[in-house]
Parts: C-alpha cells; sequence; structure tokens
C-alpha cells in the first residue's frame, strides 16, 4: 500500500460522523532544495489533499539558499495548475531584495507572503521585515511567519506590528511557541494576530487551545481539538478567529471528533468556516 492510501480509511470514517467537513491545512511547502532534507512536489501535495477530499492549503517554498525568485514561480504555476487547491504565498529572504521579490510574486498571484527568522538568520525587526508589514497592511494580506523552535523570541515584534498594521493579518506557525509563555495575553487585544497549529508537541498545542480564545478547524492533536471544541460549545470561543490549522493526520482527527461527541455542536457547526471564507477572500 502506497503512503498515500493510509489516510482514506479514516477520512471516509471521518466524513460520515461530520457530513459537510471541510478540511484546509493553512501550512504547507514546495521545493526539492531544502538542507534540512524536506522535499514534495506539486503533484504530492495535490495527492495529498485530494486524497484528504481538502478544500485546499496556503502553500509556500521550502528553504532555498540560493535565493526565492525560481522557487515563488514554481509555487505560482503550480497553483495555476492545481485546480483551485492551492494558495500561494510567496517567500522572500530579507537579506536579498525581499521587498522587490515581494512586490515582483504578489503582482504575478501571490496572496500572502512566508516569512523564516530561523532559516534566513534575521530579527523580526529587519528595517525590510518593516516594509513587508507595510505592504500586507495597505493590500489586507497575510503574513505567515515560522516561530518554532530554533530562534530567539519575536513575540514583541509581532505584537508591534499587528498593532502598527492592523490590516495586515500576521499568522504566527507552529503554536507561536517562541512566545507562547505569555503572547496570548496580547493576542485577546489584536483580531489580526493568529496562529497555525502545524506542530507535533500534543502539551504545546493543549497550552495554546486553552489560553487563546479559539474557534477552531480540526488539527493534528485530537485531546487539544477537543479541548477547543469544548471551549466553543461554553461560549469561550466567540470572537475572531486565533487559530489556523494544518490537518495531516485523519486518524487523530476523527479521535478528536469522536471524543468529543456528546455536546451540542453537529455537522458543519462543529468546525467553524471562517477560515474557509478568508482563504476565498485571499
Amino acid at each position: 500500500m502506497a503512503v498515500i492510501d493510509l489516510p482514506t480509511p479514516c477520512i471516509e470514517i471521518l466524513r460520515e460522523q461530520v457530513p459537510g467537513l471541510e478540511l484546509f491545512d493553512a501550512h504547507t511547502h514546495l521545493g526539492e532544495n531544502d538542507p534540512d532534507g524536506m522535499r514534495q512536489s506539486p503533484d504530492e501535495l495535490l495527492e495529498l489533499l485530494r486524497s484528504a477530499h481538502a478544500r485546499g492549503c496556503f502553500v509556500f517554498p521550502f528553504h532555498e539558499p540560493d535565493g526565492y525568485r525560481a522557487a515563488n514561480d514554481m509555487v505560482l504555476e503550480a497553483a495555476r495548475n492545481g485546480d483551485g487547491l492551492l494558495v500561494p504565498f510567496c517567500r522572500v529572504n530579507p537579506h536579498d531584495s525581499a521587498v522587490t521579490e515581494a512586490e515582483r510574486a504578489l503582482g504575478a498571484g501571490a496572496k500572502g507572503i512566508n516569512l523564516h527568522p530561523r532559516a534566513e538568520d534575521f530579527p523580526l525587526d529587519h528595517p525590510q521585515v518593516r516594509s513587508l508589514f507595510a505592504i500586507a497592511d495597505e493590500r489586507s494580506l497575510p503574513i505567515l511567519i515560522h516561530a518554532g523552535r530554533g530562534i530567539p523570541a519575536l513575540g514583541e515584534h509581532a505584537i508591534e506590528y499587528a498593532a502598527e498594521f492592523p490590516g495586515a493579518r500576521i499568522i504566527l506557525a507552529h503554536a507561536g511557541i517562541t512566545d507562547l509563555s505569555w503572547i496570548w495575553r496580547a493576542a485577546a487585544d489584536l483580531p489580526n494576530l493568529l496562529f497555525d497549529t502545524a506542530w507535533w508537541m500534543p502539551a504545546d498545542l493543549t497550552t495554546l487551545f486553552s489560553l487563546v480564545r479559539v474557534c477552531v478547524e480540526p488539527m493534528e492533536d485530537p485531546v487539544a481539538t477537543a479541548a477547543a471544541i469544548r471551549r466553543l460549545r461554553s461560549g469561550e470561543g466567540r470572537g475572531r478567529d486565533r487559530i489556523h490549522a494544518r490537518v495531516d493526520t485523519p486518524r487523530a482527527l476523527h479521535r478528536c471528533v469522536r471524543d468529543a461527541d456528546g455536546g451540542g455542536l453537529r455537522g458543519r457547526d462543529r468546525f467553524p468556516r471562517s477560515l474557509m471564507a478568508d482563504r476565498r477572500r485571499w
């Protein structure tokens, strides 16, 4: 059996239990040259999305040590040939004409900007980064920022940008764990400061969902997702979306739906669709 076939039975069971469910992945990559050894082709990503009957994903390049112009063009081309499943972001390096490349890629069809402070070794207060936030603010674009391990804390600058550029929608990737111990307090007053759940540590995800006011899309950890659904039922999750989820473990997602059963949400109401609405707008 091919790896692509493994999630299929779980997805089918999930769809039987949650009629009308729409899956959307907020954090995917394409590329062949990442020094970490990560690889994924457009065909492989599309096959995975189709096997899960997903509505689509945000997608941007893996790390490209030689620059991002060709990589961004590859992502844009994949999106044009992706039957509407791929929402392309451009990835830029503040040390290498980031504003020029972002404006070029956005003009060619990119719908957001991706920044990776660890791979490109830059602080979030880099002058080019500030200019990128100004572009995102003017055009009402999302900026998705690596906020996982391997980098210094960046939350203070993220909060400053969120307040100064309210039109920019800032997504801290990997549950924002660089600053999760405190940034949840500021997030309550910043409707444009968001988190994605592309992360593998259940404890971090449970912390995110317990501290951040949420509307939830299904995500990788069933315990955290079930807890978030219960928070929604109690009314604590009302308001602007805080969490953009990464969906890549169908069996875990099935368990989270099962564990959350017994409450008041059913069918489409179980998983709010506001992320999908944002995706269509972008």
